[in-house]
């Protein structure tokens, strides 16, 4: 069982799609249309389904997740995304590997 808390300040979102018609390339881009007050969102992820709940991450907002001690802050470059949380945590595992690579991390 996790729990996923996110510490947000967005309100509505800006989704846009775009696609190129010669070479098919798709950009997708997510913007706050509105900001609000920071809000601590939580979600508790219990069964295979929790896994593909839709959530949104903006590009200010802190993930932790205790049960696996990690804590995501927001970087200068993060542009927010929407995914499921499945994608999430397979966007930490991809970017912890690349960290121990640089840093050479022992495995436990």
């Amino acid at each position: 069982m996790l729990r996923i808390t996110f510490m947000r300040p967005t309100g509505k979102l800006l989704l846009s799609n775009w696609e190129c018609n010669e070479c098919h390339f798709l950009y997708r881009d997510v913007k706050p249309y509105e900001t609000n007050e920071p809000m601590e969102l939580s979600l508790l992820v219990s069964t295979d389904e929790d896994l593909s709940s839709i959530v949104y991450r903006s590009a200010f907002a802190t993930l932790t997740i205790p049960e696996l001690g990690v804590e995501v802050q927001p970087g200068s470059a993060y542009q927010g995304t929407v995914t499921t949380v499945r994608g999430l945590l397979e966007i930490i595992i991809d970017n912890v590997g690349s960290l121990c690579k640089k840093k050479n991390c022992e495995k436990n």
